[in-house]
């Protein structure tokens, strides 16, 4: 076996050795030396000063630990040791050594972690504002995606100085109720099948269905199976285009005509039935009322991408 390079003293004095906590990327390694239980060792130097140094990196710790909480308390407790005289130790009496449980936190189901949003959080709620979240959302989703941070002492002031500072610009945004926009989609997903007589006539009650300025009556055969837009109005808030297909029927069931199912269209359909693409529009206000022209407001304000 090679003999091993004998070293001074001082070379092994490791409390005379000054420490440093510093960046990997202030040294240039040279070669491994070897490596701990959390740490792995390398020969290097300092390249601002090329001083020859020994770098210890930390590595990371990936098993997860699982704690279990108990509060115990002493079936009996042992006697009052008077002043001046020797601690008994309670080790010794086999009856001071008996616990009983008081609390068992384990069993406890955790509760949700309060958590300051840094953007507009669907379904959850608004930037800077305090909300209460499962945990499990809470830290796969929301702090690892860095949407949120923990409301600690510290945050809750920072945050809270900051959505002051920011008043005006939080209040100038247009932010959508969510509730609002889990009805909008739902209601763009579908396709209403307007079944409509193709032996009497028919006409459509515009105060109710807010469509176009010229009525859309019958019978009439050429209009079967075509895509017609209207517009749904909630809580006088917010506008929803919708597309509806007509379809005629008759009792007599030579003369029924075979439609395409109420699927919903592609572009392609859209344009060949000259009509745009449309997303839902929101007001702050209760604006559309029943008076409110809601066709003729829409042909210029429709909004064509997701608010």
């Amino acid at each position: 076996m090679p003999r091993l390079k004998s070293r001074t003293r001082e070379y092994w004095d490791y409390e005379a050795h000054m420490i440093k906590w510093g960046q990997i990327d202030d040294y240039q390694l040279v070669r491994k030396l070897g490596r701990g239980k959390y740490s792995e060792v390398f020969e290097g130097f300092e390249m601002s000063t090329d001083e020859k140094v020994v770098v210890e990196i930390l590595t990371v710790i990936e098993t997860f630990f699982s704690f279990f909480f108990q509060m115990l308390k002493r079936v009996f407790q042992p006697e009052v040791t008077p002043p001046g005289e020797i601690q008994k130790n309670p080790n010794d009496f086999h009856d001071y050594q008996k616990y009983e449980v008081v609390e068992y936190e384990t069993l406890k189901p955790a509760g949700p972690i309060k958590l300051i949003l840094l953007e507009d959080v669907e379904g959850i709620g608004h930037q800077l504002d305090v909300v209460s979240v499962d945990q499990s959302l809470a830290r796969k989703d929301l702090l690892l995606s860095k949407k949120a941070v923990y409301a600690s002492p510290f945050d809750l002031k920072y945050y809270a100085d900051m959505k002051t500072r920011m008043t005006e610009e939080l209040a100038s945004r247009v932010r959508i109720p969510y509730e609002l926009k889990i009805v909008g989609r739902d209601l763009q997903k579908m396709v209403v099948p307007i079944e409509v007589n193709m032996e009497n006539h028919w006409e459509f009650f515009l105060l109710k269905i807010h469509s176009a300025d010229k009525p859309i009556s019958g019978l009439n055969v050429d209009i079967e199976a075509k895509l017609f837009r209207f517009y749904v109005v909630v809580n006088q808030q917010y506008i929803v285009p919708m597309l509806g297909r007509i379809t005629n029927i008759s009792a007599d069931e030579s003369n029924q005509i075979i439609s395409p199912t109420s699927t919903a269209p592609r572009d392609k359909e859209l344009a060949r039935c000259h009509i745009r693409k449309e997303f839902p529009l929101y007001s702050k206000t209760n604006d559309f009322t029943e008076s409110f022209p809601v066709f003729e407001h829409m042909r210029e304000h429709a909004a064509t991408t997701p608010q």
